[in-house]
This record gives structure tokens, C-alpha cells and sequence, in this order.
């Protein structure tokens, strides 16, 4: 009995024992698992302590430099009723006319401080100019474009070099199966320098697309092209104008073989344009000139001109009894007819109007005798220099050709001693003088100015 109970003491003892053991080793396990876990927080720990840092600067640098929004969705278009549109239209015309007249009513250094301070009216002009031209049956532009283009195209053609010809003087080079006489005859060569290129200064360029369409034949055709307005146009043309004022160029003297005014004879001051145009302008020079028709003096259906052209500007002839004057009703009634057919032609411009051919008759005789004093006659005979055929526009091709009398490139008579010249005659004088009474030359070319509505 006593062994068993002996017995049954150590198994116990055993029992007891083994279960005192088990918690150690449990606790060694807990402590290497611990060890890892302490471990591991200690790592997510560093993690943490690595990343606060450059948490911090992104929050400096996003305090700093905040980021740009994506960009929000532009608003659909508003569909507009057939009304709508229409008052939209007219509403654009009004804004156009509106800047339009002040552009002519207004000197030159005003339009230049005006777009300077205000480029987004420069865009806001030309897009309306660009919805009236494309009711324009034609673009004065395109006529200068196909003109540089077949002109240029001549000096390959008539250059005996060219064709290979070499040393056969005296001998002309024989024509491309192209040629036909009739262009041979009607075309002349365009006017270069000694190094064969032709600069061309588009003044009053607008958005440039004389240079726009000439890009591509600039190095074949050896042109160089200069483009002035107010302001640079948005878009390709950006880069290909230069902002100044065409009464003041950045040009030297004698450098330029065609001047063009499209359009362009904007401002009270557009006199001193001619006579920058004179400056820049090599001898034999060409001018090339387009202009509304309702800028010029108009000629009635009984051929003669009327009150305000220069027409009526000369002496008339000596009756036997001297007409009456006048009365101030029949003046009122003759302004009031004169200013309605104005508008008419001011909408030929605007709103493409068609007009009877009988009142698009056009005396631009004045503007002629404005610019012969300047330094400036017609290229050739008169029905091939001017064109009048267009129902809204008068082309004219002057060359430099004569001494000014008038403008600021007359050279004074101490200038003219000075180079070994002669004094004006006594005749020569009498002319300058009758010539200072001639009038207001700047009245000449009327400013498109609209009427009320």
C-alpha cells in the first residue's frame, strides 16, 4: 500500500513538474514572437518616422506651389432660335462698325495705344472682319497673292541663265511649252534688288495673310516679306508681324521693292503713310494700293462730280449772268441725299449689299493728284493701273517715280544747293503756291463713318 501511494506521490510530482515546464517554454515562445512583433513595429515605426518627414514637405511645397486645376469642360453651345442668331449677327456688325470708325476717325498713335492697352480688341476687330469678308465676293488679298506668285514665277522664265543659254548674247531664251504671249505681254517682271530678291512690306497687314500664303514660295521665288499693324494676331501668324506705327517704320531708307495698302489707309494721318512708303521704297518702286469705294469721290448719272470730290473743287467756267446762290433748304436737301447714298456704299462694305453699277461710279482722280504730289505715278496708262471693275473695291499700281512736292520727303532748296543742284525757277514757286491752296488734302479719302441706328 505504501508503494503504491509512493508511487502515486511521484506521478503526481511528474505531472506537477511537467506542467511547471510547459508555461516556460510557452513563455520563451511568447518572448521570440514578441521580439518579432517588437520587431516589426519597430521597422513600421522607422517607416513612419521616414515618411513624416517628407509628408511635411509636401505640405510646404504644396503651400508653396499650389497645383494647377484640371480643366473644366467648356459649357455646351446654347442652341439659338433663327432670332437669336440674328440678333447676335447684328449685334457683332455693331461691334465691328464701332471699331471700325474709330480706327478712321482717329490718328494712328491713338489706334497703336489703344491696342496696346487692349490686345483683345484687335482680335475682337478682325474677327468681324472676318465674317464680312466671307460675304465678299473677293478678297483683295487673294488679287496680290496670284499676282507676287505669277509675276515672281518670270525671272526663271526670262533669265537666259536660267535657261541654260549661256553664251548665247543677244539671243532670247525660247519659251516654256506653258507660255503663251498674251501673259508675256500683260505681266512684268516683279522690282528687285542687285541680289535678285524682292522685300515686300505689307503695311497694315491685319492678320498677316499676305505672308501666311506667301511662306511657301519665299526661298523659290527669292521674296522677303515685312508685315506691320497695331497689334500681333493670335494663332500661326503670330510670329510674322511686327507691332509699329506705318507713319513710323523700322525700316531704313530705299530698302523695300513693293509696298502694299490693303485696306490699310486707316487714321486721319494716313497722308504721312504715303510718305513713309515713299522712304522705304527703292526708285521705280511699286505701290500697290485697294480701298473702298465709298472712300472716293463719286461721279452722278450725268457725268458729272459731285459737291464734295474734286470735281467741284475747280474754278468754274464764266457765264453771262451769274447763277444764284443756294438757298439753305436746297443745301440741306442735297447733304441729306449725299449722306444717304454714303450709307448705301458704307454697306456695300459691311453688309454686302448689291448697289446700282450706275452709283458705284468712281472718280479717283483726287487721290491721284494726292499722291503724283508725293512722289508717286501711275504704273503705265490709266485703264491698266487702276481697276474699277469690282463693285466694292478700287485696286491702284503707282511706282516712285518723280521728286515729291508735298509730305516730309521734299527736299528742301538749301538741301538741293547743297548737292550741287539748281534753285527753283520762278514759275516752279508760283506752282508750290497754288498747289499749298489746293484744299485739304486729307479730306480726300473719306472716313467710313456709319449712321445711327
Amino acid at each position: 500500500m505504501k508503494e503504491r501511494e509512493k508511487k502515486r506521490k511521484r506521478k503526481l510530482k511528474e505531472e506537477e513538474k511537467a506542467k511547471n515546464n510547459i508555461p516556460t517554454l510557452t513563455s520563451t515562445e511568447e518572448a521570440t514572437s514578441d521580439d518579432k512583433v517588437s520587431k516589426k513595429s519597430s521597422k513600421k515605426q522607422k517607416r513612419d518616422k521616414s515618411t513624416k518627414p517628407s509628408t511635411t514637405k509636401d505640405d510646404t511645397s504644396i503651400i508653396a506651389a499650389p497645383p494647377i486645376p484640371p480643366p473644366t469642360a467648356l459649357p455646351p453651345a446654347v442652341k439659338l432660335t433663327p432670332l437669336q442668331q440674328s440678333m447676335r449677327a447684328k449685334l457683332a456688325s455693331a461691334r465691328f462698325r464701332h471699331l471700325n470708325q474709330t480706327l478712321y476717325t482717329t490718328p494712328s498713335t491713338s489706334s497703336l495705344t489703344l491696342f496696346s492697352d487692349n490686345p483683345e480688341m484687335f482680335t475682337e476687330y478682325h474677327t468681324g472682319f472676318a465674317q464680312q469678308v466671307a460675304g465678299w465676293p473677293e478678297n483683295p488679298v487673294d488679287g496680290y497673292v496670284a499676282s507676287i506668285l505669277s509675276r515672281g514665277k518670270l525671272i526663271e522664265k526670262r533669265d537666259p541663265w536660267a535657261q541654260k543659254n549661256k553664251g548665247q548674247k543677244g539671243q532670247k531664251p525660247k519659251p516654256q511649252p506653258t507660255d503663251t504671249p498674251t501673259t508675256e505681254k500683260a505681266l512684268k517682271l516683279l522690282p528687285r534688288n542687285l541680289r535678285g530678291i524682292s522685300t515686300i512690306a505689307d503695311l497694315g497687314c491685319g492678320t498677316a495673310s499676305l505672308s501666311l500664303a506667301l511662306q511657301p514660295h519665299l526661298k523659290p521665288l527669292k521674296l522677303a516679306i515685312h508685315s506691320f499693324d497695331l497689334s500681333k494676331p493670335a494663332g500661326a501668324a503670330h510670329g510674322l508681324v511686327t507691332v509699329a506705327d506705318v507713319a513710323a517704320l523700322p525700316l531704313k531708307d530705299g530698302t523695300v521693292d513693293v509696298a502694299v495698302f490693303c485696306l490699310a489707309l486707316m487714321g486721319t494721318n494716313w497722308l504721312d503713310f504715303l510718305d513713309e512708303a515713299y522712304r522705304i521704297l527703292r526708285w521705280r518702286g511699286e505701290l500697290w494700293v485697294a480701298e473702298i469705294k465709298s472712300r472716293f469721290g463719286r461721279v452722278n448719272r450725268a457725268g458729272k462730280v459731285l459737291a464734295h470730290s474734286v470735281g467741284s473743287q475747280k474754278k468754274a467756267v464764266p457765264f453771262a449772268k451769274k447763277p444764284k446762290p443756294p438757298t439753305k433748304a436746297q443745301n440741306r436737301q442735297l447733304a441729306e441725299a449725299e449722306t444717304q447714298v454714303d450709307d448705301q456704299l458704307l454697306s456695300v462694305e459691311v453688309d454686302g449689299v448689291e448697289l446700282d453699277a450706275q452709283k458705284q461710279e468712281t472718280d479717283v482722280s483726287a487721290f491721284v493728284e494726292v499722291l503724283r504730289k508725293r512722289g508717286f505715278v501711275l504704273d503705265g496708262e490709266e485703264k491698266e493701273a487702276v481697276e474699277l471693275g469690282n463693285r466694292m473695291f478700287v485696286k491702284m499700281r503707282f511706282v516712285k517715280g518723280t521728286p515729291p512736292v508735298r509730305g516730309k520727303n521734299v527736299v528742301k532748296e538749301e538741301e538741293v544747293a547743297a548737292m550741287g543742284g539748281k534753285k527753283k525757277m520762278r514759275y516752279l514757286e508760283d506752282l508750290d503756291k497754288e498747289e499749298e491752296d489746293g484744299g485739304d488734302e486729307g479730306a480726300v479719302l473719306k472716313p467710313c463713318v456709319y449712321k445711327l441706328r
